[in-house]
């Protein structure tokens, strides 16, 4: 029971990251369309983002429960993880790309009524945000691609057909890769967004 309640724990830990990209684009999509909600201060938007969090949990929690309890295979986990990250990535595109034009189109000139400050910084600020955060993820992205390229070899490759010493090199590297880059993963981040404030 303890073992189970370790690898819930951990994998949900971990299942928990692979849906944020998705979720800062959301962010900052509801910051671009609903500006003048988003800067209000309201208390509505400390519930926009619990139910943010709540958003992380509930991809988290039911893909960390049927993979602890083998519902799917490890591969076909990587497989929900790819989809995830590729939807994530898609829509963080589409805002960043979204806010870039709206910024070009209030650039061309002010008009009257439909012309607000607060609505030229927070483009700004989407624009400065997804650009630290596209900083932030490039080496991020580095350092956690190469296990992705050595579990598969390793899950994928039959055993005892003669490449048995590749499938254990892969899975060697897969676990050392882990262990040497999740105590980085955290200081590279945080290294590269203290020197973006400087």
């Amino acid at each position: 029971m303890v073992m189970f309640l370790v690898n819930f724990i951990s994998r949900n830990d971990t299942d928990r990251f692979v849906p944020i990209v998705f979720c800062l684009a959301l962010d900052r999509l509801v910051a671009t369309k609903a500006w003048a909600w988003y800067e209000s201060n309201a208390n509505s938007t400390l519930l926009f983002f619990a139910l943010q969090e709540i958003l992380l949990y509930t991809i988290a929690i039911p893909l960390a429960y049927i993979i602890v309890y083998d519902y799917i295979s490890s591969m076909t986990s990587v497989y929900c993880f790819a989809v995830i990250i590729a939807i994530g990535a898609t829509v963080f595109v589409l805002v960043f790309r979204h806010n870039i034009r709206v910024m070009r189109e209030l650039k061309k000139g002010a008009v009257i009524n439909k012309y607000s400050i607060a609505r030229t910084f927070q483009i700004k600020e989407n624009i400065d945000l997804l650009t630290t955060y596209t900083k932030v993820a490039r080496p991020l992205v580095c350092v956690c691609l190469p296990p992705f390229a050595f579990y598969p070899v390793f899950y994928l490759v039959p055993s005892n057909i003669g490449y048995d010493g590749l499938r254990f090199f892969c899975a060697s590297m897969y676990h050392l890769w882990l262990s040497i880059n999740t105590p980085e993963l955290g200081d590279t981040y945080f290294t590269l967004l203290t020197n973006d404030w400087k």
